[in-house]
């Protein structure tokens, strides 16, 4: 095409097993069909299928001198390799039960909902891949071992959908429903929010570590188990991580400082390492299990208890610097050592028991009713305690 040219909305340009020349631009917004025998050389201009279809017939095609965009649509009629060295964007997927393999270094922005039949296959390998509308993965695979998926409107996994980050920095937004279906990932996955978020799953998900960036993490039920396998702090400041019922594991150490809050409303909160909560924290427990394989210091914070198991392994929870412990219920506080500068405070009747005896320096009755099991060791206040009417 020496002269370029166009190629209107009905037409089709067919260039499978063929080499194409251009002699300057061509604008397609019909159809151009290609595969991996077709051949570019000699190009003086580019073609322009920023409002066209491209129809991928198998083997591996480079998009090095095409233009896309949010009007192109990528239809594939046989199992094809994209490449490109800069990130380029398809407005529409058809995989048709087809597998689309990314190759290069350029990342892939889907602006419109992705529809995946049955058999359908997108493999990103290291490349980018940018879903910016709502995933819903009932049927069909994504796999990616390296690079970023960004999930931008929500996502939600289910029924025979598959969803693989093995390796990968998995950006979500919104919601992460890895309830049903088949989600992998390995000891190289990293989670990092865009957006607040909610993750829920019926089995426990693991990654490397997890990217907060200022957002809140919720925990969506009872069944979801997060588990972050890296030994790097998990730092909190001024944010709340909101685990609900469900269950949070951490290989390495919490941090929290500013006025960042650790909400369980039931569930296992386990810190193999141990960790730290500074002036204005607040870790609520209320119905909770908290197991311990390392020491956790409270200093200024707040410490709320009810109902809670304290499974301590002989290490201890501290609370010091007028460290404040709310309980309520039933409570059993064998392995919560307060120093005498600390507050016991109630925030509903409770009964408390201890296996050492529990010394603080200020109880806060708070107009409750406050009952020490009969196998309690003891209890020793520091200051005056105010009893009214």
């Amino acid at each position: 095409l020496i002269e370029g040219g166009t190629v209107g909305a009905t037409g089709r340009l067919d260039v499978r097993d063929s080499e194409l020349k251009l002699g300057d631009n061509v604008s397609i917004t019909g159809t151009l069909a290609a595969n991996g025998g077709s051949q570019w050389s000699g190009w003086q201009g580019t073609l322009d299928l920023t409002a066209g279809t491209l129809e991928a017939g198998g083997g591996s095609l480079s998009l090095s001198q095409f233009s896309t965009g949010a009007g192109t649509t990528l239809k594939l009629s046989a199992d094809t390799e994209i490449t490109s060295n800069s990130d380029y964007t398809f407005g529409t997927v058809d995989l048709a039960g087809k597998k689309l393999t990314m190759g290069g270094n350029g990342g892939l922005t889907l602006p419109n909902a992705l529809t995946m039949a049955a058999g359908s296959e997108i493999e990103t390998k290291t490349s980018d891949l940018t879903l910016s509308s709502g995933l819903q993965l009932s049927t069909g695979s994504i796999t990616s071992t390296g690079g970023i998926v960004s999930l931008d409107n929500g996502t939600t996994l289910s029924n025979a959908g598959k969803l693989d980050v093995s390796g990968t920095t998995l950006k979500v937004s919104q919601a992460l429903n890895l309830s049903g279906g088949t989600f992998t990932s390995n000891g190289s996955s990293v989670l990092d929010l865009k957006t607040a978020a909610t993750l829920s799953s019926n089995s426990p998900v693991s990654f490397k570590k997890v990217n907060l960036n200022g957002k809140v993490l919720t925990l969506g039920s009872a069944a979801t188990h997060l588990k972050l396998t890296d030994n790097e702090t998990l730092s909190l400041s001024n944010l709340a991580l909101e685990t609900g019922a469900g269950s949070l594991t951490l290989s390495g150490p919490l941090s929290m400082g500013g006025s960042s809050q650790l909400n369980s409303t039931g569930g296992t909160i386990t810190l193999a390492s141990g960790g730290s909560a500074s002036s204005g924290t607040t870790v609520s427990l209320p119905g909770s299990t908290l197991v311990l394989q390392s020491g956790l210091s409270l200093s200024g914070s707040t410490l709320k208890a009810g109902n809670t198991t304290f499974t301590t392994n002989n290490k201890t929870i501290s609370l010091n610097s007028s460290s404040i412990l709310e309980v309520q219920g039933t409570q059993d506080l064998s392995g919560v050592v307060p120093d005498n500068t600390s507050t016991l405070r109630l925030g509903a009747n409770a009964t408390i028991n201890d296996s050492s005896v529990l010394s603080v320096g200020t109880l806060d009755l708070a107009n409750f009713a406050l009952t020490l099991n009969d196998q309690m060791a003891g209890l020793n206040v520091k200051q005056a305690v105010t009893l009214d009417a």
